[in-house]
Order: structure tokens, then sequence, then C-alpha cells
């Protein structure tokens, strides 16, 4: 037994490290020192980086839910797209067969860079999701990010539920979401040991016959997305952006006379574990490229907040300063 002479309280607590190193043990201060370093996926939205500290951060799940043409996987698609630039790859889990070639080229998306499976079978999404991983890092030795899309959890089921007949089918309550929490249990060790951002898309819908007491909406699927993931975002959509160009070819705002080319849309990050919480920020979402260049969210909305915030202009009276200009 170790005495107070004898006794070196530097080097056991260096054994104490070097044992159960593997299984993520250490100091607190050098978690907090590395976690400015921490790799994560951004946005093409400054606003959107912001509210996340910066992006997704690597070993993590994020939700994003919302009502349906919302722009769920359109916000998806630019993380994706952002994955594709750093040299990484994108495994798409397409369960509502819904994955559109012809918008994801206009998005920017290079498609022999996106590995798409076609089911809804949670077992076999689970198992394709641990093998693409291991195959894809083992090729991917820079730290280039992997980045698995989940379009949607609304649309996963088991292959028991899937298999059985409809006549003799047993009762399936809650067969789904245990399935769902299977997979969480299973496959978030992977999702952090080899560095991958996943991305769990959901919808909102009205719940059938909620009281004035509890939550008018809900989301399928059970509760196990919303403790497993580290971010939760909302998509809220709002009035619809219609327009139209005028005889100079410059895009004219107007709700009476013009077509619908977008929508004003919140994005509300209620939950974030790798950042410190910010508003929600209001802004639009383009499905045309009439009023700007591209499509999808507005990539400078707030923009000018973040800089005041920042220090890097300064507002007197109706006017914005950079130094003096």
């Amino acid at each position: 037994m170790a005495t107070a002479n004898n006794f070196d309280s530097k080097k056991s607590l260096s054994n104490l490290r070097k044992k159960y190193k593997s299984a993520g043990y250490s100091n607190a201060l050098e978690f907090y020192d590395d976690m400015g370093d921490r790799l994560r996926i951004p946005s093409r939205c400054v606003w959107l980086n912001d509210q996340l500290g910066g992006g997704l951060c690597y070993g993590t799940f994020t939700e994003i839910a919302g009502y349906e043409s919302s722009g769920k996987s359109l916000l998806a698609k630019d993380f994706a797209y952002v994955t594709q630039q750093l040299g990484g790859v994108v495994l798409w889990a397409d369960c509502e067969r819904c994955f559109d070639f012809i918008w994801a080229k206009k998005n920017g998306l290079t498609l022999d860079r996106i590995e798409l499976l076609k089911t809804e079978a949670i077992e076999v999404i689970s198992d394709w999701f641990k093998d693409s991983i291991k195959h894809w890092r083992s090729i991917l030795t820079n730290n280039e990010p992997i980045l698995f899309v989940c379009d949607s959890i609304a649309a996963l089921e088991t292959l028991e539920n899937l298999e059985a007949d409809e006549i003799k089918g047993k009762a399936e309550m809650g067969n789904r979401a245990k399935g769902i929490y299977r997979f969480y249990r299973r496959r978030n060790n992977i999702l952090e040991k080899y560095g991958v951002v996943g991305i769990m898309i959901n919808q909102v819908r009205k719940k059938v016959g909620a009281t004035m007491f509890e939550a008018a909406e809900t989301m399928p699927g059970g509760d196990s997305t919303r403790f497993y993931s580290s971010n939760r975002i909302m998509v809220t959509r709002s009035k619809q952006i219609k327009g139209y160009l005028d005889e100079k070819g410059k895009w004219q705002d107007s709700k009476e006379k013009g077509k619908k080319i977008g929508q004003n849309v919140k994005v509300d990050v209620y939950k974030n574990k790798t950042s410190p919480p910010k508003p929600a920020v209001m802004t639009e979402v383009y499905f045309q490229d009439k009023k700007y260049e591209y499509v999808g969210f507005n990539r400078y909305s707030n923009v000018e907040e973040l800089l005041l915030e920042a220090g890097v202009i300064t507002k007197k009276g109706s006017r914005y300063y950079y130094g003096e200009e």
C-alpha cells in the first residue's frame, strides 16, 4: 500500500488517464481547449453558422424538423454541398423515395459524391450506415467530412412490420420507436469514433386529441431522436415570396401580380449542445433563381446584426460604418 512519503499523485493520475483514454477520459480543461479546434461542417448561410457556433460538429446527430415543404431537405442539401466542397462524401438514406437529382444539381451537388440508399428498413439502414462509414473513413484519411442524412424519420419502419401480412399482422405499437432507439444506441459510438455528422430529418404533425394542457404538435418516431441529437433545428414556414422581372430585368417584389419564387421561414436552433444558444432567425428560402443567382436559403440574412455584434461595423443613426467609411 502506498504511503504519503512514496506516493506520486501525478504519476498515478497519468496512469489513470492512459488506462481509460480509449473510453474518452480526460481532464475537463483539456477537453475545453480542444473544443475550439473541433472539426465542423459549416453551412453556406452566415447566420446559421453563427447559430451553430461554426457548423455541425463531427461525431454528432442533428435533427432538422418542420412541416412539409418548409425547407428541411434543402437545409440538409446545403450541408451536403459544403461536405463535397471539403472533399468529403454524402451518405443519403432516401426513405421517402423522393430524392430529386435535378434539384440536387440545381443546389450545386455532385451526384457521383452521393451514396444513395433507397429503403425505409431501419435495420438495413443501420448496417449500411456502419459498413459505409468504415469504408469511407479508410479512404478519406485527411479528416474530410462524412455526412449521413436520413430523409426522413417519419418513413422509417422495421423489417418485422414491413414483412408482416396486413390480415394476420401483429400489433406494432412501439416497434418503430424501439427500432429507431436501437439504431442510435448501437451506432452513436461509430458516429463519434469515425468523426461523422448525422442529420435526421423529421416532420411536425398535429397531435390527434391534444388537450389544452399539452402540446398541439408532435413528431413521429418516438423520443429517442431528441435525446441523441446534439442540435435540433426547427424550420417554420411563413408568407410566400412573390414578384416579377421588370422591363430592365430587375426583380420587383409584388404580392398582387407576381409569381411565387420562395417563402419566408423562421429557423430556430432550439437545442444546442455544441455552442451557446442564439435567438431564432427570420430568413427566406428561394425555389427559383429569379431574385438571386442561387436557390435555397438566403445566405446573408441578419448579416448586419452579426457584424455589429462582432464589432466589425458600427451604426450611427440610419447608417452603418466600417471605420470611417
